[in-house]
C-alpha cells in the first residue's frame, strides 16, 4: 500500500504572505524585494491590512520566469 504523503500547507492555500511565497519558491526575501523594486515580482493584492500574493498570481509569475 502506498504511503500517504504529508500535505504541504503552502500548496493548499489561496494566498501567500511574502515569507510563505519566498519559502514556496525558494528565494530569499531580499531577492523578492529586489524583483519587486525592478517590477519583476509577482502581483500583490491588499487583503485586510496587509499585502498577499494570490496563488494564481504566484503561478503566473513562475511561468513568466521560465
Amino acid at each position: 500500500m502506498a504511503k500517504k504523503s504529508k500535505p504541504d500547507p503552502l500548496v493548499d492555500m489561496m494566498a501567500y504572505t511574502v515569507k510563505q511565497f519566498c519559502q514556496a519558491f525558494q528565494i530569499s526575501p531580499s531577492t523578492y524585494y529586489a524583483l519587486k523594486q525592478r517590477g519583476e515580482g509577482p502581483r500583490e493584492r491588499k487583503v485586510g491590512g496587509s499585502f498577499r500574493i494570490m496563488v494564481e498570481d504566484a503561478k503566473a509569475w513562475s511561468r513568466r520566469r521560465k
